[in-house]
């Protein structure tokens, strides 16, 4: 099995594409404020131009979904341990292994050897704590998302593990492979094709098995409880689970991972845990979307997990249920295909998307913006001078430039990117879009003023991603033009230039 890591600590995936990708946790924050609101808007015109941020989400949100505390875990009845079968391909534990059901899930433990779980059983129920802990917050995983968040079940594995619950194994893997946890289909020939519990026709659907650690005694985290980091934990990797039972070989690696780290808020959005990996697209946001992060640039480590905002984005705008229209999308499409197939049901499209996402990092305009990272600024451009990037931008990603302001300006972006001039007064936000990489502008007029330079082009796999460069020429004079869209300011803070770290 191959395995992508990092550190301190992360989650994996593995899988017959794909094997152990990485998460981490961060400290939990305040509950969500309202984000901006659009004022304004009008449609752009030809040739693929930036696009305004949509008005209003076109669906309506799934309902609030109750957050679990430890009064409010679902009450479980636990039979007696049973045993557990040694099956081909699924983990050997290091003492005898026994069971606890629930009504969906079987977990695997022992209490010899290094796969020990705590032995702690303050309710004498045979069963220890530790573990019952791990149940109850798999079956409000599966309530979470299947039950109120509408996403299919898993497909069963029957005979494997015993019967057709989930199996999840209890292993000592974060000291020995330092990983969390990680979701597996056993052997490379699992695919089922079709999963019976769905009225839909999958073609590569899989079932798997869960591995979470046997103890979790490596977490010392002072602002996250041990639970609390199981919680996050379960939720990622059943999300995995419910992914293999929809398209076991989606080739969009960073989709794996954005979604299950996407998930976890959608959960249990008091944890927060997502916020450990948004250097990505706040530090790197011209990064290309599908790199996985770390390797040429510090700022882009854990871009994958970090794109997991980009999907927020999109939850907060459309709905939940729009991220899981792009699953179901991809049981027959792949990677943008499916992106762009369910983006169209909800009356948008790629480009849109990526200019609001874009100027919603810039101010900071989610429900939990004001305790977001702030953004990197790739330099500044001057009247009378060639702004030169240090790079270019990536596909799928944006460079922020801020433009000295003092009076009336024309601005040239050269170059086969597209780009949208922002300029912030009070608390408006006020938009400009390029007519052929042109615009002109009162500077004068306002607080703050930036242009967005994006790159819309899709990389069809990581090998693939490049940097497109382009220069900006800021020129005083031209006949300032009206903003296309108006938007609050949300919880911005100017971004401010940082210099790129040695990976």
């Amino acid at each position: 099995m191959i395995t992508y890591s990092r550190t301190p600590l992360f989650f994996a995936l593995a899988g017959l594409m794909l094997a152990a990708l990485a998460c981490n946790f961060p400290q939990p924050t305040a509950a969500r404020p309202a984000p901006g609101n659009l004022i304004e808007a009008n449609p752009l015109a030809k040739n693929r131009p930036p696009a305004p941020v949509t008005a209003a989400p076109l669906e309506a949100p799934p309902p609030e979904l109750p957050r679990l505390s430890p009064a409010e875990d679902p009450p479980l009845e636990f039979g007696p341990p049973g045993s557990s079968p040694a099956d081909e391909g699924r983990p050997r534990l290091s003492g005898p292994a026994q069971t606890l059901d629930t009504q969906r899930f079987r977990i695997h433990y022992t209490l010899r050897g290094v796969d020990a779980v705590p032995a702690e059983d303050a309710n004498n129920n045979q069963h220890p704590d530790f573990v019952e802990d791990i149940a109850r917050a798999l079956e409000f995983s599966w309530q979470a998302q299947i039950e109120i968040f509408g996403w299919p079940p898993p497909p069963p594995d029957s005979p494997l593990g015993g019967d057709d619950r989930v199996d999840v194994y209890l292993q000592e893997i974060m000291t020995s492979e330092d990983l969390a946890g990680y979701v597996d289909d056993g052997t490379r020939g699992n695919i089922l094709g079709d999963n019976p519990r769905t009225e839909t026709l999958e073609i590569r659907a899989s079932h798997s098995f869960m591995v979470l650690d046997n103890d979790y005694r490596e977490i010392s985290d002072p602002h996250t409880s041990r639970l609390d980091f199981i919680r996050a934990v379960v939720a990622h990797e059943f999300m995995h689970v419910i992914q293999y039972g929809m398209d076991s070989n989606e080739p969009a690696d960073w989709l794996w991972e954005a979604t299950a780290t996407w998930m976890e808020d959608e959960v249990y959005d008091q944890i927060n845990d997502g916020l450990s990996v948004l250097g990505a697209p706040f530090k790197s946001p011209d990064s290309c979307q599908l790199i996985y992060g770390g390797e040429e640039r510090v700022e882009d480590e854990d871009n994958w997990y970090g794109q997991w905002l980009f999907l927020r984005y999109i939850s907060e705008r459309y709905g939940h249920a729009t991220v899981r229209a792009i699953w179901e999308a991809a049981i027959h499409l792949d990677g943008y295909e499916a992106i762009e197939y369910a983006l169209a049901t909800v009356g948008t499209n790629l480009d849109e998307l990526l200019t609001g996402y874009s100027l919603a990092l810039l101010t900071r305009d989610f429900e939990e913006g004001d305790h977001y990272p702030v953004l990197r600024l790739e330099g500044i451009a001057r009247p009378g001078e060639v702004f030169t990037p240090l790079d270019g931008v990536g596909q799928m990603g944006a460079d922020y430039i801020e433009i000295e302001t003092g009076q009336a300006l024309a601005i040239h972006l050269q170059g086969e990117l597209n780009g949208l001039v922002v300029g912030v007064r009070g608390e408006e936000v006020h938009h400009f879009r390029l007519a052929e990489g042109r615009a002109s502008v009162d500077s004068a007029a306002f607080e703050r003023l930036y242009l967005i330079v994006l790159n819309t082009q899709r990389a069809s796999r990581e090998r693939h991603c490049a940097f497109s460069e382009y220069t900006v020429e800021v020129t005083p004079g031209g006949q300032p033009q009206t903003a296309d869209a108006l938007t609050r300011r949300a919880y911005f803070i100017p971004p401010y230039v940082e210099g790129l770290l040695e990976p």
